[in-house]
């Protein structure tokens, strides 16, 4: 008797493009009419300020392209578009017994790594321990990550809900979308990829990892990188006993944050990516190869 036996091997090609730039336009035209300018240019890990123009290079060509049926239209932003608040969220002035109040949903800032798909690992920060979403039905003027019904990851958020940049979209109507029960908002925070986030406006109590490769990030207690740092690996040593690493379950891939080292708040992220590692750890104590 002869047994014949197939071997597949499955190869995952990083999606890592290192010249990707912002490049920033004149006079909030996204279309570059009125020219290009210096200010404000910065590779693809760093956040975008709200309400700048420009558009992101995702190949780093130093033009912006159109996209055709092998490729991706390249995102691009008036300063319109790349408001600081959902559609629908934006500001609505109110009298109330002499008071004015406002309406405010906050987007994430744009991060051309995340738009471009130029990203392996993938990181979400939760406000409650144990990586359990915080639901938010009432404005409170901080970041919002809107997933769509039924989704409860960061792969199926992706770009969901019909639009080009998903629900990041300058006409994604925030309101409409929850009243209907098509998405609902959380606190989370969504990072794919290398990035800098110098101003976190909530305090994280934990994080999940996507459990690719060697993924890492350092987070401050303060804003623009200062105060306390801790320096999380996706893969947990609990012997070397780092004093930010909070008590966690080892079979998941969720990180809880000890806030007591941090003085109870986080103030600025720094994430890492990688690109020579192609496979998947299951769990925080398994190597990447491990879990492939």
């Amino acid at each position: 008797t002869t047994t014949t036996t197939t071997t597949t091997t499955v190869t995952v090609t990083p999606h890592c493009q290192s010249n990707c730039i912002w490049n920033s336009t004149a006079n909030c035209d996204e279309d570059g009419h009125s020219g290009f300018t210096a200010k404000s240019n910065h590779n693809c890990g760093e956040t975008t300020c709200f309400f700048r123009s420009g558009y992101c290079d995702c190949n780093g060509n130093k033009k912006w392209d159109a996209g055709d049926e092998n490729t991706t239209e390249e995102p691009k932003y008036s300063c319109e578009h790349n408001n600081k608040y959902y559609l629908g969220g934006q500001t609505a002035w109110k009298a109330n017994k002499g008071q004015v109040t406002t309406k405010n949903f906050k987007k994430p800032p744009v991060l051309c790594n995340d738009r471009c798909g130029n990203f392996n690992c993938t990181y979400t920060f939760y406000t409650n321990e144990n990586c359990k979403e915080e639901v938010i039905t009432e404005p409170d003027y901080k970041t919002v990550t809107l997933y769509p019904k039924g989704c409860h990851n960061a792969t199926c958020q992706y770009r969901s809900g019909g639009k080009k940049n998903g629900p990041e979209d300058y006409d994604f109507d925030f309101e409409e979308k929850i009243k209907t029960g098509e998405f609902r908002a959380t606190t989370n925070l969504i990072v794919r990829g290398w990035g800098s986030y110098f101003e976190l406006d909530r305090t994280y109590k934990s994080v999940e990892f996507n459990g690719y490769g060697n993924c890492a990030f350092f987070l401050y207690e303060k804003m623009f990188f200062q105060g306390q740092l801790g320096h999380f690996r996706g893969y947990l040593n609990e012997k070397a006993g780092h004093p930010w690493n909070a008590k966690s379950k080892t079979n998941t891939l969720c990180r809880n944050i000890n806030l007591t080292y941090f003085n109870g708040k986080t103030g600025s992220l720094e994430t890492n990516d990688t690109c020579w590692e192609n496979s998947y750890r299951k769990n925080q104590t398994s190597g990447p190869r491990d879990g492939a």
